[in-house]
């Protein structure tokens, strides 16, 4: 499955960003606005008070506000003072991630599938390519592995696999290899208590097999101030905003995770109902379930 010709479907191509660029580019924006930003902050929960809400790092300092946003991540400090509901959970899978030279053969990325094992590529400009390998596997296995044992285990698993595909594997630096497990939380419907809302991860973390995290979060930062910009009450705007939101990222979340379970599966039945159904929810599919999700406008005026 390649994802060439994109912009036809959708009027726009995949454009693929590293994590520290995408970084890089807000807090290029933070500056130019005048906002304060303090590195390294952990933040470890949080206090109301009438009209405000003060919150509280890990070296005991704190930070007085109007509104507190937890985008903290899967594992939120903010969520779980909010919410107290336990731990994200592992869904059967590990990634091995790096970034290399894009396949002569395949410049704007593909998606191939094997038998517990996936490998996608995105496009990121000048060449390159983002690449991550889906490894079923139990928790753990592979973010123990040291890189040059992951990369040599990965290689194993792809033997066979046509090298014009695991071409960008192989020239991969052992050193660079990224190594997780990968989790999500089931969706919630409460996003937000007094003057605390949650964005992202912190609200939604879902597993990547659409690709969609970053993207949902994007759009929740345009929501969210869409609502407050409005000027109405802080609650109303952020029970409006969580109206909005948290339907939209539940379906994303469960279809990433179907996806993903599919996916990863080792069944040679179900490996070919999934190469079916893959087919028929690739990106370049013009069908409704894809219009749903890659076919997101933000909100009118």
């Amino acid at each position: 499955m390649t994802f060439a010709g994109l912009e036809n479907v959708w009027g726009a191509p995949i454009l693929g960003i590293l994590r520290h660029r995408l970084h890089g580019v807000l807090l290029d924006q933070a500056d130019k606005a005048g906002v304060e930003v303090r590195a390294g902050a952990a933040v470890t929960g949080y206090r109301e008070a009438v009209g405000a809400i003060t919150v509280v790092m890990a070296d005991t300092s704190t930070v007085d506000g109007d509104l507190l946003i937890g985008a903290d991540g899967l594992r939120s400090a903010v969520r779980a003072q909010m919410l107290d509901d336990g731990e994200p959970v592992y869904r059967g899978f590990s990634a091995v991630r790096s970034v290399g030279q894009a396949p002569p053969a395949h410049p704007h990325g593909f998606l191939a599938y094997g038998r517990g094992l996936i490998l996608f590529t995105a496009a990121i400009g000048d060449g390159n390519v983002y690449w991550v390998a889906s490894i079923t596997a139990p928790q753990n296995a592979w973010p123990s592995k040291d890189g040059a044992t992951a990369h040599r285990d990965l290689l194993h698993l792809m033997k066979g696999w046509d090298p014009s595909l695991t071409r960008v594997v192989a020239e991969a630096d052992p050193q660079t290899l990224v190594l997780t497990d990968i989790y999500d939380r089931d969706p919630v419907t409460t996003w937000h208590r007094g003057r605390a809302v949650l964005l992202g991860d912190a609200a939604h973390p879902m597993v990547y097999t659409m690709g969609q995290g970053a993207n949902v979060t994007l759009e929740d930062g345009t929501c969210l101030v869409h609502h407050l910009a409005r000027g109405t009450a802080v609650n109303e705007a952020l029970s409006a905003y969580t109206a909005e939101r948290a339907p939209r990222t539940a379906k994303i979340t469960k279809q990433s995770r179907m996806m993903g379970s599919i996916g990863q599966t080792t069944n040679p039945a179900a490996a070919w109902f999934r190469n079916r159904m893959m087919t028929l929810m690739t990106p370049g599919n013009p069908n409704k379930q894809n219009a749903d999700v890659f076919g997101w406008q933000p909100p009118g005026p």
